[in-house]
């Protein structure tokens, strides 16, 4: 099933990316709304592009590279977490319109390749979630190691 899948969302890219990049820029509110089309488009293929590796080989050295990247470029432009979460669950919704037009009245397949589908988005959820934990921790250890000199130089000054 999983080849099967990749094939079917290989075939059906160019929608996915367009639909996906357009529910993205429809989130009003979020950062992805003041994103370029180009930006958003490209960000959609990447991701793509790491769940069809998944599915063809069942690698996700392609999809956690891109959740890395994005996720740190995305925290550093401000964006909440839960907007980026929001943007990656959104493939489930475009995904499932190429698959309705495949498997048609196949329910078990669809079933199974919907399976497929949130199996490789709950790790993706889990690796975004995990990077912007650490970019978090980064941010307070930078913080805290201000304070900390902050701290000496002002007893230097009491002295």
């Amino acid at each position: 099933m999983p080849l099967r899948l990749a094939e079917i969302l290989k075939d059906s890219a160019p929608a996915i990316v367009s639909d996906w990049a357009e529910a993205l820029k429809g989130l009003y509110g979020t950062g992805f709304a003041e994103r370029s089309m180009t930006e958003l488009e490209r960000s959609c293929r990447e991701c793509l592009e790491g769940y069809l590796e998944v599915f063809e080989t069942g690698s996700h050295r392609r999809l956690r590279q891109f959740i890395d990247r994005t996720a740190r470029l995305r925290s550093s432009l401000g964006f909440k977490l839960t907007e980026v979460q929001k943007s990656l669950l959104l493939f489930r919704d475009v995904s499932r319109r190429a698959l309705e037009g495949h498997f048609g009245a196949d329910h078990q397949a669809m079933l199974e390749a919907r399976d497929h589908i949130d199996r490789c988005l709950d790790v993706t959820i889990f690796d975004v979630s995990e990077v912007y934990q650490e970019v978090a921790n980064a941010k307070i250890n930078s913080y805290l190691q201000k304070i900390e000199l902050i701290n000496e130089q002002l007893e230097d000054l009491s002295l």
